[in-house]
């Protein structure tokens, strides 16, 4: 049992590793291909009534890491 819990462990660290190298925030898609970022930045920028808020959203990662987070906390 215990060494079928440890090849277990093994393989999560390697899918995680692998999913991590080859998954980048430059990865993902800006507003005008994802929905998702699309949609966030969105109800973002009307909690803040600034269009500048917006198009840092959708231009730049960390912009929309924050406005996630920010909006997650209003919830």
């Amino acid at each position: 049992m215990k060494s079928s819990m440890a090849i277990l462990l093994v393989m999560a660290l390697i899918i995680f590793t692998l999913d991590k190298n080859y998954s980048t925030a430059k990865d993902l898609p800006s507003c005008e291909k994802g929905i998702h970022r699309k949609v966030t930045c969105k109800q973002c920028n009307k909690r803040s009534d600034n269009d500048d808020d917006y198009t840092k959203c959708c231009n730049s990662f960390d912009a929309f890491l924050m406005c996630g987070f920010l909006l997650s906390k209003e919830s």
